[in-house]
């Protein structure tokens, strides 16, 4: 068998699960996992199914030369997801963009809505369908801005006219189109235009979806000095598309929405800005959707940055990861008390957290230094635990060698900590020192485009320091 980690071609072939969702009653767990296509140049992914028993391996539920992303459960189990795989119902193109498709519970997937810029960011709750599609300025409707689309292309106009920041994000340049927040009803999906005319607000937004499907949470940047902009929270009726401000503190980027299965409440994450004497925090916080009160920190004194969050049944508690010595833990937070309580006691890194109705099963992907993202089950009242693993579509072996934890002391007390990569022979070995980025990150995650154990393939020793 060849060790995929001393060939570079077979690492990268190797295919990588991410995201869960789960089912409104906890019965069934679906997954996408990414694989190359056939000529080796571009990542597509598939929906595969997981056994949340952990009896049955994973069954694949997609195929396509497009992929499908974006998993959620309706509430009768149809899963939906967005796909730019062609329509066999319409006329697609090669170039098509993303639509919103569904796939029953007995049955063929098929397109239920699409926009001629897309669809992303799907919520679906109480028979409304939420998603975010790149419009067009000034066009009025999806109609309007294929018009729009179709009138540039056939003048092979390509060219942007930039009248406000940001003009770029990370990597790329902004292109013409903005994003907007549209509704619609799974029974008659036609799209409700419920942000017309948003600018740049709702770009790269996080959203929410109150349980009657009624009302919407969302970030929306505000424009400050210098051209740079920070986050609020709106909530938008998904009826009318009456927008009112919930949460805006001009010392934080407000974020990570997530209503309550009460309806009562939203958790969210206030990012405190940097200023030239302290340096940025992370707090968690709830605020009554209906704008009745302040918004109030949750679980205070709690030395840690929440990363993920998401309510118990009840909407007592916060299931939330959050980085700590070099690890993601799993926490539950109790809201009233602020207790916090540490559910995984490995060296685990947890993401895609989802709460089972019955409140007492965690489901998440955990990945480690060592170890790819693979589903697994936590419980929810056992400190400590270890995850129970589920049965998740292929994916990286075991990385041969080990992993070691090394700590020293600074001269202050400090305790400085790194994770050591020892190659699988006996050594000794040429020891790399691989300098994180730092100093907010850390070392806690698998990673494929960082991986030590291409390195530790090579017989190279890999020092990891925590810059965190």
């Amino acid at each position: 068998m060849t060790d995929v980690y001393a060939d570079l071609a077979a690492f990268q072939a190797l295919p990588r699960t991410s995201s869960l969702a789960l089912s409104r009653d906890g019965n069934r767990l679906v997954t996408c996992s990414a694989s190359l296509d056939p000529k080796g140049v571009r990542w597509v992914p598939a929906l595969w199914e997981v056994d949340p028993t952990g009896t049955r391996p994973a069954v694949r539920l997609t195929r396509s030369g497009k992929g499908e992303t974006g998993p959620v459960f309706a509430a009768d189990g149809t899963l939906l997801f967005t796909s730019a795989r062609p329509d066999p119902d319409g006329d697609s193109e090669d170039d098509a963009p993303a639509a919103l498709w569904a796939l029953p519970v007995a049955g063929e997937a098929h397109v239920i809505a699409s926009r001629p810029g897309g669809v992303s960011g799907v919520r679906t709750a109480a028979g409304t369908v939420l998603a975010l599609s790149d419009t067009l300025p000034g066009a009025i409707d999806g109609e309007a801005d294929e018009q729009r689309r179709t009138a540039r292309k056939d003048a092979k106009v390509n060219a942007v006219l930039h009248t406000g920041y940001p003009v770029r994000y990370w990597d790329h340049d902004l292109g013409i189109g903005q994003n907007r927040l549209l509704a619609a009803d799974l029974d008659s999906p036609a799209w409700r235009e419920l942000t017309p005319i948003p600018g740049r607000a709702l770009h790269e937004a996080s959203t929410a979806l109150a349980p009657d499907g009624r009302t919407a949470v969302t970030t929306w940047a505000v424009s400050v000095a210098h051209g740079a902009s920070r986050s609020t929270l709106v909530v938008i009726d998904t009826v009318t598309g009456e927008r009112r401000v919930l949460l805006d503190d001009p010392a934080a980027d407000l974020g990570s929405p997530v209503v309550s299965p009460d309806g009562r409440w939203v958790a969210a994450i206030s990012e405190q800005l940097s200023t030239p004497t302290e340096p940025v925090d992370s707090l968690l916080v709830v605020v009554a959707l209906d704008g009745s009160g302040p918004a109030r920190p949750v679980a205070v004194g709690w030395d840690r940055w929440p990363a993920e969050h998401h309510w118990t049944p009840d909407s007592e508690g916060l299931v939330v990861t959050a980085d700590e010595g070099g690890r993601r833990p799993v926490f539950h937070i109790d809201i009233e008390s602020g207790q916090v309580t540490r559910l995984t006691g490995d060296a685990g890194h947890y993401t895609d957290l989802q709460v089972a109705p019955d409140g007492v099963s965690v489901f998440a992907l955990r990945d480690a230094v060592d170890a790819p993202p693979a589903p697994v089950r936590l419980d929810s009242r056992t400190p400590d635990q270890e995850p129970v693993a589920l049965q998740g579509p292929p994916t990286a072996p075991t990385p041969p060698g080990s992993l070691a934890e090394v700590t020293t002391t600074a001269a202050d007390g400090t305790t400085l900590r790194s994770w050591l990569v020892l190659p699988a022979d006996e050594g000794p070995h040429p020891l790399v020192l691989w300098v994180h980025g730092g100093p907010l990150g850390s070392w806690n995650s698998w990673s494929w485009r960082w991986c030590p154990w291409l390195l530790a393939a090579q017989g190279y020793a890999v020092l990891l320091p925590d810059p965190a």
